[in-house]
């Protein structure tokens, strides 16, 4: 397990996730987007970002790729956790939230497939 690479993966993937967020908020706030195109929005964001890490991880790791790549996706999905406790009070596991997790896990697969 190499940390340094998955922290690096990590970091990026927050960055390019919040950047492309930002991004997202300024087109839905002057282009009066529809809601159902916001949330599509978000959860393609975060799709790419996590590919991006995990990309990045793949690339910069030597051996154990699926598992340095993996292990951005948990880090990520713990965010999100933490994240979600701490705007609500609680963590809500509601359907949408429950299907971002398999979802984070395979954009990671697929960051290690385009890493390497």
């Amino acid at each position: 397990m190499d940390i340094k690479a998955v922290l690096k993966g990590f970091f990026a993937a927050v960055i390019i996730t919040f950047a492309a967020l930002m991004l997202a908020a300024l087109l839905a706030y002057f282009a009066r987007a529809a809601d159902n195109v916001v949330t599509a929005l978000i959860y393609a964001v975060s799709a790419a970002g996590v590919t991006a890490g995990s990309a990045i991880t793949a690339k910069s790791c030597q051996k154990r790729i699926l598992i340095n790549c993996m292990l951005v996706a948990v880090l990520y999905i713990v965010m999100l956790i933490i994240m979600s406790a701490a705007v609500n009070g609680a963590v809500k596991l509601n359907t949408r939230f429950l299907l971002l997790i398999p979802g984070t896990l395979i954009c990671a697969f697929f960051g290690a497939v385009i890493g390497k």
